[in-house]
């Protein structure tokens, strides 16, 4: 049995179940920071567009107020002492070209476009009034100041509605900021329930695919029955250490299977030894029983003769027979000791 190499190790696997979802999150984090930041990006840039747009209406508002208030203090109070005032303001001119570079809404640029004519009315009826004031045509001053507080009315009429657009235009901005964020935040909660999901699904994957192995390794070394001398053979799925552990009790098996095996050989033999040695003891005993049978009979035979015909006999017939009755006990100590000796190694066996 070749050593299986660990492909996929158990560590690897719970690497992969701690990484995988940091990576998710990490990328979701990332999402929602481009996102927000796009969204921040644009809402501010927009949004300072539509003040710069303010700001300038409202000093060229500032503008068009001081001027108009200078020349009806000097009209109604003080006619005499005439300021200085610009027949043409190059101020408001710049103001009115920024507000042109930063058109951003809709009907910004009608506006606009209306504002540079009525400015160039402004400038053309302001010119006017100045030079009846410093002529001191009376006749020509009341006129022209009505046509002159007409027009700045509408330029700020104008500049008013620019303002309002743009007022609008910031309140929808933020609106539409707020719905965005809203939008940004269900997404962003959205992609985390479906990380946290995808992170369970995996994690009990994972963890099912490193848990199987081992309740089936369990399993069957659960059926293992003591010295049955039946060992199973695991199949191995994985290349991790649980594929490498029960490789590994495979070769076990075989190995026991292996001693197994030669234990029941070796009882075997040790039983046909046993067997050929009762055999062989039996075999002895009983050739022993037919030996001592001759001698105890022939000593009988002598002893029994001496006995009875002792005083008839010859004295070389009773030689004989005591001869023989020693020779037949000699014979019979002889047997006796080689059954001692039998008993002796059975009993050290």
């Amino acid at each position: 049995m070749t050593k299986m190499t660990i492909r996929f190790s158990i560590k690897s696997k719970i690497f992969f179940i701690i990484v995988i979802p940091a990576l998710i999150l990490i990328f979701v984090i990332f999402l929602d920071y481009r996102h927000l930041s796009s969204l921040g990006r644009s809402a501010e840039l927009i949004l300072s567009k539509n003040y710069k747009s303010i700001q300038k209406a409202q000093q060229i508002r500032q503008i068009l107020e001081s001027t108009q208030n200078r020349i009806l203090s000097t009209i109604f109070m003080n006619p005499s002492n005439f300021p200085e005032i610009p027949l043409s303001n190059p101020e408001i001119k710049k103001l009115l070209s920024d507000c042109n570079d930063n058109v951003t809404e809709s009907g910004e640029q009608q506006i606009i476009d209306s504002l540079f004519i009525d400015f160039k009315t402004y400038e053309s009826t302001l010119a006017d009034l100045i030079k009846a004031l410093n002529t001191r045509k009376q006749s020509e001053v009341d006129p022209l100041s009505y046509d002159f507080i007409t027009i700045s009315a509408a330029v700020n009429s104008k500049l008013n509605d620019l303002v309002l657009i743009n007022e609008r235009a910031m309140e929808s901005a933020e609106k539409r900021t707020k719905l965005l964020a809203k939008e940004a935040l269900r997404y962003s909660i959205g992609l985390l329930i479906l990380a946290i999901l995808f992170t369970l699904l995996f994690s009990y994957l994972l963890s099912t695919r490193i848990s199987r192995p081992l309740i089936r390794l369990a399993k069957s070394l659960a059926e293992i029955k003591e010295g049955s001398g039946d060992y199973p053979e695991i199949v191995s799925t994985t290349r991790d250490e649980i594929g490498f552990l029960t490789q590994e009790f495979n070769r076990l098996f075989g190995r026991l299977k292996i001693y197994d095996q030669i234990s029941k050989d070796k009882l075997t033999a040790e039983k046909l030894k046993a067997r050929h040695a009762e055999e062989a003891r039996a075999r002895l005993i009983a050739d022993l029983s037919h030996q001592l049978k001759t001698p105890m009979t022939s000593l009988s035979m002598s002893v029994g003769m001496l006995a009875d015909k002792a005083d008839r006999l010859k004295p070389d017939q009773r030689a004989t027979l005591f001869e023989t009755a020693r020779e037949d006990c000699a014979i019979l100590t002889a047997l006796i000791n080689e059954l001692i000796d039998t008993a002796r190694l059975e009993g050290m066996v």
